[in-house]
């Protein structure tokens, strides 16, 4: 059944109601045939063909109403993944601007201690021993600005 979903739906509908609609008048057909006399042989064949197609075209409705509701279905969710890449496109905007944030903080925080790593750059190499100054320097560069 997987070829229904290429036809368009005003196609399918035809096709189906026409499947129905033909068994049914055949089979009208059928009954009265019984009033014309040379055609009195054909009664039962047509009758037999009417009920194949009435079968057949209540078959093809079933068959014709689950690919609606598997189109609706389809249709659905496609409207939802669009709200949905819509949603995670601004969250991908606010989560890139965050990142920029973060990503300037610590710049200006890495400026800062170079800043002051140049400034007491002498004091720091002085005798060759680490101060205390260095140290707190770079414990104050270990620590996580927020």
């Amino acid at each position: 059944m997987w070829l229904i979903s290429w036809l368009p739906d005003s196609l399918l509908h035809l096709v189906v109601m026409g499947t129905m609609l033909s068994g049914i008048v055949l089979y009208v057909l059928g009954i009265f045939i019984s009033f014309v006399p040379p055609a009195l042989p054909y009664k039962e064949p047509i009758k037999f063909f009417a009920i194949v197609l009435l079968v057949a075209g209540v078959y093809a409705y079933g068959s014709y109403d689950n690919e609606m509701s598997w189109r609706a279905k389809e249709a659905d969710l496609k409207a939802k993944i669009a709200v949905s890449e819509a949603q995670a496109k601004t969250a991908n905007e606010a989560l890139a601007a965050e990142i920029a944030r973060r990503d300037k903080i610590i710049k200006d925080s890495q400026a800062a201690i170079k800043a002051r790593i140049q400034k007491e750059a002498e004091q720091i190499d002085a005798n060759c021993i680490v101060s205390d100054n260095a140290i707190s320097i770079l414990n104050d560069a270990a620590r996580s600005k927020k």
